[in-house]
């Protein structure tokens, strides 16, 4: 199973929303976060993992306020 925000306006097909199953749930502390070309893998509750991928998201013109990577 795997958990994450997905931003709607980002995506270029949005019919893919109508094909999963949105669950509410938390196995682990240890997040990936997907970019269209990239993939990291972070630990929620140590922020100074985030860093690489906070960086490449605002390289990439993602606002910061997008970078938070909630999981609730």
């Amino acid at each position: 199973m795997y958990k994450g925000t997905i931003i709607e306006n980002s995506l270029s097909d949005k019919s893919i929303l109508d094909k999963i199953k949105i669950e509410k749930t938390y196995q682990s502390d240890e997040i990936k976060v997907i970019f269209k070309n990239k993939v990291f893998t972070i630990k929620f509750s140590d922020k100074s993992t985030w860093s690489e991928a906070i960086s490449y998201g605002k390289s990439i013109g993602i606002p910061e306020e997008q970078l938070d990577f909630p999981i609730d």
